[in-house]
C-alpha cells in the first residue's frame, strides 16, 4: 500500500507545478520538510543508519563495529578527511580552530572520551559546515521552504 504522504508526478512539469510557490497547497498550512530519498528512514542520519541506505553500506567497518565508540570514531573520521581536504584545498572552515587543528593532529582522543558529549559542541559549527558540502553527519536539515 503506498504511503498516503506520498504523491506520484509522471511528468516534470507536474513536480515543478506542485513545487510552485503559487501553487495554493503552500498557502494552506504550515509545512516543515527534511531531504530524505524514503520514508523508511525515519529520523536517523544516514551515518547512523546499518544497512541499505546508510553511509559506507557494506564497508568491513560499519558491518563490524556497532558499538558506541567506534561509531564516534567512524564520524570522527569522516570529518578528519573532510578538513584535511579543505586544508589542502586552501579552504577555511568557519568553527575549525588552531586549538582543534591540533586536537586532529592528536588523533581526536579528546573526543572519543566516554565521559564527553558526542557530538561537542566544539564540532556543530564544522559539522554544519561539512554537512552542507554533503558530508554524513549526524545533523538533520530542517526547513519550512521547498
Amino acid at each position: 500500500m503506498a504511503n498516503p504522504a506520498e504523491r506520484p508526478f509522471y511528468t516534470a512539469r507536474q513536480l515543478l507545478d506542485h513545487l510552485s510557490p503559487l501553487n495554493p497547497i503552500w498557502g494552506t498550512g504550515r509545512f516543515i520538510f527534511r531531504g530524505q530519498p524514503r520514508s523508511e528512514y525515519k529520523l536517523t542520519p544516514s551515518v547512523c543508519r546499518r544497512g541499505t541506505g546508510s553511509f559506507a553500506y557494506g564497508s568491513p567497518r560499519r558491518m563490524f563495529d556497532v558499538s558506541t565508540a567506534g561509531q564516534v570514531a567512524f564520524e570522527l573520521e569522516i570529518l578528519r578527511k573532510f578538513l584535511i581536504g579543505c586544508d589542502r584545498s586552501g579552504l577555511n572552515v568557519p568553527g575549525y580552530t588552531e586549538q582543534l587543528s591540533r586536537i586532529l593532529a592528536d588523533g581526536w582522543g579528546s573526543f572519543q572520551s566516554p565521559h564527553t558529549p558526542w557530538p561537542s559542541t566544539q564540532l556543530y559549527e564544522i559539522m554544519a559546515v561539512a554537512q552542507h558540502y554533503d558530508v554524513p553527519t549526524r545533523l538533520l536539515d530542517w526547513t519550512e521552504r521547498i
